[in-house]
Parts: C-alpha cells; sequence; structure tokens
C-alpha cells in the first residue's frame, strides 16, 4: 500500500469528517458528536470510541496509528481529546 501524504490523510465536510491512519488500516469517523474507528480494509459496523453532546471533528492520527487527536466543542468551547484505539 501507498501511504497517502499528511494533507490528504483528512477530510472534513458539513456534519462529518474521517481521518485514516498512517497505516492505512483503521478509519476514524467523527459525525453528530460522535467519534467511531473501523476498518479500513475489511470495513464492517464501526466501533463508537467517544461521545460527546457538542459537535466532533477532524480527527488526526498520530504516527502510531493507535491514537487519534480530534476537536470537540463541549460547554462552549472548542478543545482537543486523545482516543487511543490501541487500548480496546
Amino acid at each position: 500500500s501507498v501511504p497517502l501524504p499528511e494533507a490528504r490523510r483528512t477530510v472534513v465536510s458539513t456534519g462529518f469528517s474521517f481521518g485514516v491512519a498512517p497505516d492505512g488500516r483503521k478509519l476514524a469517523l467523527t459525525t453528530r458528536g460522535d467519534l467511531f474507528g473501523v476498518s479500513a480494509r475489511e470495513g464492517g459496523e464501526a466501533e463508537r470510541a467517544a461521545t460527546s453532546v457538542g459537535l466532533t471533528m477532524t480527527p488526526l492520527w498520530l504516527p502510531d496509528s493507535r491514537r487519534v487527536i480530534y476537536a470537540a466543542w463541549r460547554e462552549g468551547v472548542w478543545s482537543l481529546y486523545r482516543y487511543d484505539f490501541g487500548t480496546r
């Protein structure tokens, strides 16, 4: 597999965004306040990783292809959060 250039690893649209892990094995998706992970190769049912009352967006994978940084609107403020898919 050919690694995607950094600028093409995250796609943002109204209410939905996703990012491809650097190793190409997993997608992180955000929509309606939730963060999901799903296999990029086999597809299947997405695993809900985090839930927020507000918006979530822009999942960016760290180089280890395990952890994701994403933005979430909580309590009137945008903040960055980290989720480790390797712990599940």
